[in-house]
């Protein structure tokens, strides 16, 4: 508890996506996110007699007005800055600021004044143009102004095109920003080493989605990429109840950035190394056309505070998302700091922006089904988009009751697996990898399943009223079941993993290794990993549509092999 009353400055941006994605250039998008952070780390720097930061995230900063300067004019003297620099001047900030005697009070009048103050902000910034000069609209926005000759042109295709300022000054930035900004990231856990930051600052990084997500060595997952949105659970009641003096809020915020550096670390690492342990990872390099050298195929379009925002080609996604479960499995503050995700596949060329909300969408849907369940743990959820089309509604359940008719219903988050770099990939590359499930029987069963009225459950497949089928067994049926009972559903299992267990290579019973596990181990294991509950048979059929969905994404390598194969056929 505070004794005395404090003064408390808080500086966000708001409306960001407005100006973050108001084009799908690589470099722009990142130079304005990387100036956003930059921004809030540069703030208690800049005003660093007057200031004490707090907290500092992707987009809003918090911090203590020091010693006996006028607030006001504090508040002001930031104001003027933030408009005025060059860099940050891109982009609509709110500048907040109160009195309390306890940090919670302070945090939701400060917030209470920052959405409103919000509400009175232009979506974006417009772009500065001198005197009566011939305007002409950006060439990369098509809606901001800008003036030939006054910010070097850029070459688009085959024309050197008039940018405006601000997209002009992002491009520039995101081009230079970006190996620094990670370094000064990774400065913040203590447990990464001068030679390991050494090692990071010697890569470059891929200079587009289309360079990303490029490589002929894979045949369905050439030119995919994964936009994978991850946001902490409950954070702020966390801080509510825990975190009740500055010096607190200094140590959730040193945590937070510590834990999240780690990770950064753990993959840009993992990335140079192609493995995670002793898993291989594919195709994590490429060769920039220009400035030719090591390249990582990884984007980060939002870093800071509870949430983040990576791309990486189609076949690193799960692995990458996976990675960072494993990294936050144990992260703390008094109580277990978890995150819901949303991971989208799709296209290169699909527009970033929609992919990014998606993914935040499916994240926050996640969030939503947490708490009506009153679940608890790391949660995530996917979507794959096979071509260019895709949802255009608010809510994803029109998306869900198209694509999956009648159990769609049913559909409910994934967990993140406690060992997917052991036994879950091994169990998945058993499963999909070519010796267990035959790809085609188990998309005919996904066919049928997800060709169920959208108002309903076919009854037919399932064999009455979800959840009391005669017998009410769990799965595998118990050797009493009476075969009659059984729904067109579980006969049609039945016959699937019966076929794929006689493809698994038989045990050799003088080998001194332990046997493989069976195919349906394989799968129970599974199930129980991610989640999905196998004792009611409408439940248990999402374990078959998770699987045809993912099928090329928890084992790339088969379509790789596929890829070099039909390279090597005459």
């Amino acid at each position: 508890m505070l004794q005395q009353r404090t003064h408390f400055l808080q500086v966000e941006a708001v409306n960001i996506y407005a100006t973050l994605f108001d084009t799908g250039q690589l470099s722009v998008i990142r130079g304005g996110s990387f100036l956003l952070a930059l921004a809030m780390s540069e703030i208690p720097v800049k005003f660093q007699k007057d200031l004490q930061r707090l907290s500092s995230g992707a987009s809003v900063g918090l911090y203590r007005i020091k010693g006996e300067a006028d607030p006001a004019t504090i508040e002001g003297r930031v104001v003027d800055w933030l408009r005025d620099d060059p860099r940050f001047g891109l982009f609509t900030f709110v500048v907040a600021r109160c009195a309390a005697a306890e940090l919670q009070t302070a945090k939701a009048v400060l917030a209470a004044k920052v959405r409103r103050e919000q509400l009175r902000q232009l979506t974006g910034v417009p772009d500065r143009v001198a005197g009566d000069a011939a305007r002409q609209p950006c060439a990369l926005t098509g809606k901001r102004s800008c003036v030939p000759g006054q910010d070097p042109p850029r070459q688009l295709g085959d024309q050197r095109c008039s940018l405006s300022t601000s997209v002009a000054r992002r491009w520039k930035q995101g081009e230079q920003l970006k190996t620094g900004i990670y370094l000064q990231t990774l400065a913040a856990a203590t447990t990464i080493t001068a030679q390991r930051l050494e090692r990071i600052a010697g890569v470059g990084y891929a200079p587009d989605f289309e360079r990303l997500a490029d490589s002929p060595s894979f045949r369905c997952l050439n030119h995919k990429m994964a936009v994978i949105y991850l946001d902490g659970n409950g954070f702020g009641a966390i801080q509510r109840r825990h975190v009740k003096t500055p010096a607190d809020q200094i140590a959730f915020d040193d945590r937070i950035q510590g834990y999240r550096a780690e990770f950064l670390a753990t993959l840009l690492e993992a990335l140079i190394d192609r493995r995670v342990a002793q898993v291989p990872l594919l195709e994590t390099h490429c060769t920039p056309e220009q400035n030719p050298g090591l390249a990582l195929r990884l984007e980060t379009l939002l870093w800071g505070g509870d949430e983040m925002t990576l791309v990486v080609p189609a076949w690193l996604g799960f692995d990458v998302l996976q990675l960072f479960y494993h990294c936050a499995a144990n992260w703390r503050f008094k109580e277990p700091l978890t995150h819901a995700g949303g991971i989208v596949f799709c296209h290169a060329h699909t527009p970033i922006a929609r992919m990014r909300q998606l993914a935040q969408t499916l994240a926050d849907d996640v969030k939503a089904w947490m708490q009506a369940s009153h679940s608890q743990g790391n949660f995530f959820d996917y979507m794959v988009l096979e071509s260019i089309d895709y949802p255009v509604e608010a809510s994803l359940e029109p998306f869900w009751a198209h694509r999956y008719g009648g159990v769609a219903a049913r559909r409910t988050p994934l967990r993140a697996p406690a060992d997917w770099f052991g036994a879950g990939r091994a169990a998945a590359g058993r499963l999909l990898g070519g010796t267990g499930l035959g790809r085609g029987q188990v998309f005919r069963l996904a066919r049928r399943i997800a060709g169920t009225p959208p108002d309903g459950i076919d009854f037919d497949l399932f064999g009455g009223v979800v959840g009391a089928l005669p017998g009410g067994t769990p799965w595998p049926e118990a050797p009493d079941r009476d075969p009659a009972t059984r729904s067109a559903f579980e006969r049609m299992e039945q016959r699937l993993l019966a076929l794929a267990q006689e493809q698994r290579p038989a045990a050799d019973p003088g080998a001194a290794v332990q046997p493989l596990p069976t195919v349906i181990e394989d799968l129970q294991y599974l199930a129980e990993e991610l989640g999905i509950r196998t004792d009611d048979p409408a439940d248990r059929a999402w374990l078959w549509l998770h699987l045809t969905e993912l099928w090329d994404y928890l084992v790339p390598e088969r379509d790789w092999r596929a890829a070099a194969a039909s390279e090597a056929a005459p």
